[in-house]
């Protein structure tokens, strides 16, 4: 009883792959390269200290990010995606201070996608690196002050797509580690395929 068990399942795991393959091959072009565009909202993290003063921002705004992308295998991919986190303000210190922070990044990310026997489904995880900018106002009872850093820090990321023939509807979730604060955005986009 359990030989005929486990050569069953022997049998549906073997059979299972000539029509799962064919599924991924049918909806996979194997250029693999798209552009997208996205829209979500930011939480814009911006911390540290001007005139002895903490300043710390921790504020949301509606962010937008371009993407270039090339998918060589189905389960593996590169990924170029310019993310600019909008331009936040908020108070700091007392009611008086008061600063903002223009934050964007270039980021390169190696994606992976999981093997999933659904054609018009992925979901994915991208790991990579990010170059920050950032440029901060501080503003209100003192002399106003601006500072601009810029740093190259770990990026991560997650999300799912539908496609659609050529096109695929996204929807992800981008975070950078960055010593002065760490900007994320959730972001809603759509994807075309060459």
């Amino acid at each position: 009883m359990r030989i005929g068990t486990t050569a069953l399942a022997a049998a549906l795991a073997f059979g299972s792959c000539f029509t799962i393959g064919p599924a991924l091959a049918s909806d996979y072009n194997p250029a693999g390269v798209y552009v997208g565009a996205a829209v979500g909202q930011s939480n814009v993290r911006n911390n540290g200290y001007y005139s002895n003063d903490y300043y710390g921002f921790d504020n949301r705004d509606t962010s937008w990010q371009l993407t270039l992308g090339v998918r060589p295998i189905p389960v593996v991919g590169v990924e170029y995606d310019y993310m600019n986190f909008g331009s936040p303000n908020d108070t700091y210190g007392s009611f008086y201070n008061r600063g903002g922070s223009s934050t964007r990044a270039n980021a390169v990310f190696g994606v992976g996608y999981l093997p999933l026997p659904l054609p018009f489904l992925d979901i994915y995880g991208k790991a990579g690196v990010a170059r920050l900018q950032a440029h901060t106002m501080l503003y209100g009872a003192g002399t106003p002050f601006d500072l601009d850093y810029s740093n190259t820090d770990f990026a991560y990321g997650a999300g799912t797509q539908f496609k659609f023939g050529n096109f695929a509807v996204r929807a992800e979730y981008d975070r950078i580690r960055d010593t002065n604060g760490d900007p994320d955005m959730l972001s809603v986009g759509v994807n075309f395929i060459f």
